[in-house]
């Protein structure tokens, strides 16, 4: 091959690895500039007119996919998107299409908008009224057992309800979020959302938060329960060696007057815990257990007389006498 041909074909391999390589960069710098994301479920914002509102929307989100340099999509969070309708020009009652374009999206990016899903949504307008409701507080659990709730008062009483004519027609109040009261032996006091009617989509409330007394009383009733057996509760071996004094106690129990009306004394424990102690006299609190949402107030006698007699010798039965038996005589004795 002359000299000459060489020449031309080694300029051409050179000119087809620069378009090669020009052909990769090319790919590689528009993936990096014409990177797509999509940002999902951005809540519609819709303006309408003064003296209209939304009664009804085929849609309360949209997908918006945006196409820019990838720094720019990875630094945009959902919180930096709105989507807003305008609506202002539609003042007439029934559905209507509205077509979304990209010039709707509001977002602080340099990449922009190529697609919005649905592109289209459907809209119902309404009169829009105001009107003046009160507000209910509504509640959950129970206080503590002898509690009740007596009263409670919503500051303000009133709020301003806004919104579409037939959402709104036939509401007489709004509630609160509920108020638990479980465990409360006190008044107390808690500031609370209103709820909107779950159909209003274009309502609006003023105040949104209200404030709640809530008046906490007690209320119960007591009763006396005699001669409930006292239990010693130690080791079988212990048990043959202890004199316990009384076998019998009061117990005054508190709670809601048809529970305390219902209860059987056989549902009353008392107690007494005896166990590791060395050989002597000891004064011992009674304990008591209650049917769930009664409580004792007092226990008579509250401590009870526990003798612990010394271990037989070795081999010997346990004779279970002297002053063992001595105190359990007089507790059965005693009237």
């Amino acid at each position: 091959m002359s000299p000459f041909w060489s020449k031309v074909l080694g300029r051409k391999r050179l000119k087809l690895l620069a378009l090669g390589l020009a052909t990769i960069s090319w790919y590689a710098i528009q993936g990096t500039i014409n990177a797509e994301r999509e940002i999902t479920d951005i809540a519609l914002q819709i303006e309408t007119e003064d003296g209209w509102a939304v009664l009804d929307s085929s849609e309360t989100t949209v997908d918006v996919t945006f196409r820019g340099a990838q720094d720019d999509l990875l630094r945009l969070h959902r919180d930096q998107v709105r989507v807003l309708v305008d609506a202002r020009r539609m003042t007439a009652a029934g559905a209507q299409m509205v077509t979304l374009r990209p010039s709707d999206v509001r977002a602080a990016t340099a990449a922009r908008v190529v697609r919005l899903r649905p592109a289209q949504i459907s809209l119902m307008l309404d009169r829009k009224i105001e009107k003046l409701v009160p507000v209910k507080a509504e509640f959950s659990g129970l206080p503590e057992p002898g509690f009740a709730l007596e009263r409670f008062e919503c500051t303000p009483a009133i709020v301003q309800l806004s919104g579409p004519e037939a959402s709104l027609r036939e509401v007489d109040h709004l509630r609160l979020t509920p108020i638990t009261l479980d465990g409360r032996i006190r008044s107390f006091r808690s500031r609370e959302n209103v709820v909107l009617p779950p159909d209003a989509i274009d309502a609006t409330v003023d105040p949104n938060r209200i404030s709640v007394e809530v008046k906490i009383i007690e209320r119960s009733a007591r009763r006396l329960i005699a001669d409930v057996p006292v239990r010693l509760l130690t080791s079988p071996q212990e048990a043959q060696r202890i004199g316990l004094r009384p076998l019998r106690v009061t117990v005054e129990v508190m709670g809601q007057p048809e529970q305390l009306e219902t209860l059987q004394s056989n549902e009353v424990t008392a107690f007494v815990e005896f166990s590791d102690l060395p050989t002597g006299q000891y004064q011992l609190p009674v304990r008591v257990t209650l049917p769930s949402g009664l409580r004792a107030t007092a226990i008579t006698p509250p401590v009870a007389e526990v003798l612990l007699d010394p271990p037989p010798p070795n081999g010997a039965p346990p004779e279970g006498t002297g002053a063992n038996n001595h105190l359990n005589e007089e507790s059965e004795g005693t009237p």
